[in-house]
């Protein structure tokens, strides 16, 4: 049995509570608690459409994690703040095996947070023995965007104990029917997103936050010597705020911070790309071009000039100034409201986001169709960008009603992309050696040049295949059910909201 939330008349306190229900039996007022909690869940919602509860706590005893999912199947944690952004960073135990279970490894997002205080009235037996639990809470709805906090109504929430299901039912029943009480019509939490504008811009905006501080995370552990899936992270971070900052209703700020991160994507991709080539010819030459064996040295050490020099742009750009303006004017884009576009009779018109799913779908499809060995790499990576937009959207959008069906059908999608992104590489790794020849002009080294043409001929055979491989896949993303459904499931959140 879940606690029963009602309304109660202004002016309420929990001393005027313990009077009226000391009527029924024996009460024990404990003192006033203060309380921030926050409530968690995947981006898609998945926990609260199974009737979890996944909350985090902060009181003067410290901080909790707590999950509900039933009266007798609770645990709780401690964990420190901030609250957790992803599954795998929890402790071991059965709180992770549980979350693990239910929504994997992914992302956690702030839903609502809410502080404020609680006072606590228990009705106790002759043996101290609490058989219910009635608590007044006021507390203010917190902002995802940092606004004020919003005061939301007062609550009395009666809190039921295993066996006594009965007595809390006649307790809600008996206050209800008081002057000036009602039962809640909405839960706390719900209140707190509605006040807020816990709509799915909302929701994107916190998103983008999370995103933000994950992606300055990494930027403080890239470095050429050290583990190079640091700048790939970065970048995948990059690349996800690029594409939900297009959700973000168009304005002069928005605008503005969509070309900065244009910019950094541009220098953090060249620094990423000789990352992944540098590794991948090194490998091919030790394994495909042993009979060059004396022009391995050279070859190497000139990529890992490149790849160096591009890494010192790479970090002159992240300690610049215009980095630091750039995360400033992002956050500053998040913490206020756009202008909303103006109806033919000056009213407000429906937000019409940029980017649409359904619409990136089609693009995809248009893209795609009839592509073969013989087109160029350009077409290919078009493709690519927009199938990475249409996957982002759709991990961040808020209707996976059934997370199976999503994980199928995001699961197509994560198979095309990496059939493209091996061919990017390829093409990426082509104009590398391109510019490897340029540079080796004049040099004689016996096999320098033989070593690069076959380098050349192997990456050819590669792309030939690769293309042909696309061509035999793309038929199941254009005929996927479960990609379908889940466009259409967010088509009617889209519209509901």
């Amino acid at each position: 049995m879940k606690p029963l939330e009602l309304i109660p008349p202004p002016g309420t306190s929990a001393d005027r509570l313990a009077d009226r229900l000391g009527a029924l039996g024996r009460v024990r007022l404990e003192a006033a608690r203060r309380i921030r909690s926050t409530l968690l869940d995947r981006a898609d919602g998945v926990l609260r459409e199974r009737g979890i509860t996944l909350e985090w706590q902060a009181t003067p005893e410290g901080h909790r994690l707590a999950w509900r999912d039933g009266p007798l199947n609770s645990v709780s944690i401690p964990l420190s703040a901030p609250p957790p952004r992803h599954v795998a960073h929890l402790p071991e135990g059965v709180l992770r095996r549980r979350l693990q279970h239910s929504v994997g490894h992914g992302d956690l997002v702030e839903v609502a947070s809410v502080r404020g205080s609680s006072r606590r009235v228990r009705l106790i037996d002759r043996e101290e023995k609490t058989l219910c639990s009635v608590s007044v809470e006021r507390a203010a709805a917190l902002s995802p965007n940092g606004a004020r906090p919003l005061r939301l109504e007062d609550r009395v929430r009666v809190v039921p104990v295993k066996g006594y299901e009965g007595l809390a039912r006649r307790i809600a029943a008996h206050l209800a029917e008081q002057p000036g009480w009602k039962a809640s019509p909405e839960g706390l939490y719900e209140e707190a997103a509605r006040r807020t504008g816990g709509d799915a811009r909302a929701r994107l905006k916190a998103r983008i936050s999370d995103l933000l501080r994950t992606m300055e995370h990494h930027r403080g552990a890239i470095d050429p010597r050290g583990d190079p899936e640091e700048l790939h992270d970065f970048r995948v971070c990059l690349r996800r705020i690029r594409t939900l900052f297009a959700q973000i209703e168009p304005s002069t700020a928005s605008s503005a911070v969509a070309l900065e991160l244009k910019w950094l994507g541009q220098v953090s991709g060249a620094a990423r790309d000789l990352d992944v080539q540098a590794e991948d010819l090194w490998r091919t030459l030790r394994e495909s071009c042993t009979h060059h064996g004396p022009a391995h040295a050279r070859i190497e050490e000139l990529i890992e000039e490149h790849r160096h020099e591009a890494h010192r742009g790479l970090a002159d750009a992240l300690a610049s100034r215009r980095y630091a303006r750039l995360l400033r004017a992002a956050r500053d884009a998040l913490r206020k409201e756009g202008p909303r576009p103006r109806g033919p009779d000056g009213d407000d018109a429906p937000a019409r986001p940029p980017l649409s799913a359904a619409k990136l779908y089609r693009k995809a499809l248009r893209q795609g169709r009839g592509l073969g060995p013989r087109d160029p790499d350009e077409r290919f990576h078009r493709l690519r960008k927009t199938l990475k937009k249409l996957r982002y959207l759709l991990e961040a959008g808020p209707a996976r009603e059934d997370a199976r069906r999503g994980d199928d059908a995001l699961k197509s999608l994560k198979g095309m992309q990496t059939i493209l992104g091996d061919l990017n590489d390829v093409s990426v790794q082509r104009e590398l050696l391109e510019w490897l020849r340029r540079e080796l002009e004049g040099e004689t080294p016996a096999g320098l040049h033989g070593c690069v043409d076959e380098l050349v001929a192997l990456a050819e055979e590669r792309r030939r295949a690769l293309k042909t491989d696309f061509a035999r896949h793309f038929g199941s993303l254009a005929s996927s059910a479960a990609l379908r459904s889940l466009l259409e499931a967010e088509r009617g959140s889209k519209a509901a909201s």
